[in-house]
């Protein structure tokens, strides 16, 4: 896993994702945004950034091994950030479809 934290969780903690080529650092803007209020992660998708790359099998459907990893990703994010807060996950473009795909297989978190 690979991913940035910065802020205050004052309010909240909020975990971000990116777009297709891009990485956790083009949302930088988010972390300075937000981070007097909230905790912020920026997190780096499988394939991206310093995230570990795709394998050839992982190729075959890039979305569904993106996700699974992002859904593994989150759950321990969310396990090890202070509790009791409410957790906000957006994302830009993919980054957005795979954190919808993540949320709705997994309300629990």
């Amino acid at each position: 896993m690979s991913y940035s934290v910065s802020g205050n969780p004052v309010r909240g903690i909020v975990i971000a994702t990116h777009g297709v080529g891009d990485s956790a650092a083009s949302l930088s803007d988010i972390a300075t945004h937000f981070g007097s209020s909230f905790q912020v992660y920026l997190v780096d998708l499988l394939g991206h950034g310093h995230a570990p790359r795709l394998s050839d099998e992982q190729l075959q459907d890039p979305f569904a091994a993106v996700a699974e990893h992002f859904e593994g990703d989150l759950a321990q994010i969310i396990n090890a950030a202070p509790g009791g807060l409410p957790v906000i996950v957006l994302g830009h473009s993919f980054g957005g479809a795979v954190a919808a795909h993540v949320a709705r297989r997994n309300p629990q978190l």
